[in-house]
């Protein structure tokens, strides 16, 4: 018997960027038999994540019944297909699962989807990790001399499998940046910018052409750096204001004559109680009784006793 049709799978990222072909296979004479309706399933395709986690989608041709159901199986080498068993109720094209017993993405996956005990479609995907998307990027920092750095989610993949976008926005555009490790330093001196990461296997791990989605973005803005120019910065403006001020206060002395009155000598107390010590022993009265003055008697007046004509 004549070998069945070779079927292409088609991978395609979600939000239809980027799509891929999967290797084709010639279904055996008994597997060719058993699919009556291979038409019902179009545009088949699958992306897979870490911890052997896989996400299928599927268009279902207008021709096929709407009460008809579709369950997605799968194998690893020699072993039974196994039903992809988280398939959402009431979802006929979709199943995502943890794969069971598939331990390397280097491994070929065999996938099937059946309708009741038909087999409307049968690939296999080799190796898995050209359809492969990782995990987006986490703990994005910018350090203070412009050096940008994130981590990778840990999984079984070395670090040197990956390359990395970078995505700066500024007040007056965006632009993108490569890196092959956890680190870029940015060129440009920006006071001000967003930035975001995303990865995906670079060509010498795989062949894949899926991004992680966008890690979450950091907002950047340059601190001002501070100035220091000495002592001089204080002495300066202190020396000018003090100058001001006394030359205002001069000027007000000189306008109202109070400099006289301002800068008269202070008396000494010590000529007021001259004696007080040296003479009398400090005794005050008697100091006060031999100091004091008494007035003069005054002549009395006397009329003449010649006539003043």
């Amino acid at each position: 018997m004549q070998c069945g049709t070779c079927l292409l799978l088609a991978a395609s990222v979600w939000l239809g960027t980027v799509s891929a072909v999967t290797k084709s296979i010639a279904l055996p004479p008994e597997m060719g038999a058993r699919i009556p309706n291979k038409s019902w399933i179009q545009n088949f395709s699958c992306i897979f994540y870490d911890e052997i986690y896989m996400n299928c989608t599927w268009d279902i041709s207008e021709s096929a019944a709407q009460n008809q159901q579709f369950v997605l199986y799968y194998k690893n080498h020699n072993k039974r297909f196994a039903e992809c068993e988280s398939q959402r109720s009431g979802d006929r094209g979709h199943a995502s699962c943890y794969l069971q017993g598939v331990t390397s993405y280097r491994n070929v996956l065999y996938l099937r989807v059946n309708a009741l005990e038909n087999i409307l479609f049968e690939t296999d995907i080799e190796p898995l990790l050209d359809f492969y998307k990782l995990r987006p990027p986490i703990n994005v920092t910018a350090l203070k001399n412009n050096t940008i750095t994130w981590e990778n989610i840990p999984s079984h993949f070395n670090s040197i499998c990956f390359i990395h976008q970078l995505n700066f926005t500024t007040w007056n555009g965006m632009f993108v940046k490569t890196s092959e490790r956890n680190v870029y330093n940015l060129e440009l001196e920006l006071d001000k910018y967003t930035v975001k990461v995303r990865s995906q296997f670079n060509k010498y791990c795989a062949n894949s052409e899926l991004w992680s989605d966008w890690s979450e973005s950091i907002n950047v803005e340059k601190e001002p750096e501070s100035k220091n120019f000495g002592p001089w910065v204080i002495m300066i403006p202190l020396s000018v204001s003090l100058s001001l001020i006394v030359f205002l206060v001069g000027i007000f002395i000189q306008r109202y004559r109070l400099w006289g009155k301002l800068c008269q000598p202070i008396p000494d107390p010590k000529k007021l109680f001259n004696g007080l010590f040296e003479d009398h022993n400090g005794d005050f009265q008697l100091w006060v009784k031999s100091n004091m003055i008494l007035p003069e008697k005054s002549e009395e007046y006397q009329p003449s006793s010649q006539p003043w004509y």
